[in-house]
């Protein structure tokens, strides 16, 4: 049965599926992707499958991408119908995309589980009252849920870095008083700089929930690829406080001083940061970081960050985005995972890691160089 218009959430996209221009249809793919992660009624959830099913056999290889990346909150049977044709895609990326999807869809633990049967327990109510009450009722609780949770995330951040703050300054006094008096430096040195060191850490947790937790709508500008990248290595650098060394590092860049693309500069340069500082971590004491850039004639930009360091297990690498999977002492873990976000949610593009223990890093960002909305094949 058709849906009015005000109230079917598929009424703008339903005709982008089938449009000429595989522009339009991967908007639309990531739209519909939007779309499931709000847990539609199921109507909905049945014709949005259909459409991901047909375009999973889409002759661009971006449609299927998307495809590939929205189906990881695709609750319905043609999932495995839809990964299995994706899986031995043609295309390196879309078999990158449908792996890591097909991760993110194993890796939930048995605490992670537990939750997500929490989590579906309250949707099934929240579906109950939609059957109960009007449509705009539910969604309107649905949104008032999403600000709350927001608002929490900000709320409980500024809690923690002003008790941290306090905490911070309490201690400074306390240095001051103790280089002043008679008791010797080295009976309390090393655990000021322990106790100091751990709100660094604790505030780093706070600002990372609160990132990761942050749904914003990115603008767009031209950003100079070289410019960025080097920003982004002076910030990591800066990042080493006081008594802490950082590893002698060499960076060889291979990027055109004049690239440019279309992103949202600040967050671009955050998912570059996060991605330079791990491999900076990874590197420890000296090593050698390369980055290059190149266009391709499909009108993409492949950024590659190439480290010599430690180098990730085959687990580490397997989760490597996944928030809280880390390997690191006093790390949170959210560093690769706010990176995908950015690149992957907010730049349309996609990023891939190949590590060995042992054997260094390689990240590799693909992203479009012009975001057009409309392009005809």
């Amino acid at each position: 049965m058709a849906q009015n218009k005000q109230n079917d959430p598929l009424a703008e996209i339903r005709k982008e599926f089938s449009s000429p221009s595989w522009a339009t249809r991967r908007d639309a793919v990531r739209k519909a992707a939007d779309l499931l992660r709000t847990v539609p009624e199921p109507a909905v959830v049945e014709e949005v499958a259909h459409a991901l099913h047909e375009l999973s056999g889409d002759v661009k290889w971006d449609v299927r991408n998307a495809v590939a990346f929205a189906i990881q909150y695709l609750n319905h049977p043609l999932f495995d119908r839809i990964i299995g044709a994706l899986i031995d895609d043609s295309n390196d990326y879309v078999r990158s995309t449908t792996e890591k999807t097909l991760r993110m869809r194993r890796s939930l633990s048995r605490s992670a589980k537990r939750q997500h049967e929490e989590t579906g327990s309250v949707l099934d109510e929240i579906n109950r009252l939609k059957s109960r009450y009007p449509a705009d009722l539910a969604e309107r609780a649905i949104s008032i849920g999403q600000r709350h949770f927001h608002a929490l995330a900000a709320e409980t951040s500024h809690e923690v870095k002003g008790v941290l703050t306090s905490l911070k300054s309490t201690l400074e006094r306390l240095e001051k008083s103790l280089e002043q008096s008679k008791v010797p430096r080295k009976a309390w040195e090393a655990d000021l700089a322990r106790a100091l060191g751990r709100c660094d850490s604790i505030d780093k947790i706070v600002q990372d929930i609160k990132n990761y937790s942050e749904e914003v709508r990115p603008e767009f500008q031209k950003v100079n690829v070289f410019e960025a990248i080097t920003e982004a290595i002076h910030i990591v650098k800066d990042g080493y406080g006081k008594g802490t060394k950082p590893p002698e590092v060499l960076e060889e860049i291979s990027v055109d001083e004049h690239l440019l693309m279309d992103a949202p500069r600040h967050h671009l340069m955050q998912a570059f940061t996060n991605i330079i500082k791990n491999s900076y971590e990874a590197i420890q004491r000296k090593g050698t970081i390369r980055i290059q850039a190149n266009s391709t004639e499909k009108g993409n930009i492949v950024i590659r960050f190439i480290d010599d360091g430690c180098g990730m297990t085959e687990e580490t690498r397997r989760d490597a985005f996944l928030p809280f999977a880390t390997s690191k002492d006093g790390h949170t873990g959210f560093g690769l995972s706010f990176a995908q976000k950015i690149i992957e949610r907010e730049c349309h593009g996609d990023i891939r890691v190949e590590s060995e223990s042992g054997a260094g890093t390689t990240i590799t960002l693909t992203l479009p160089i012009e975001q057009v909305i409309g392009e005809f094949d």
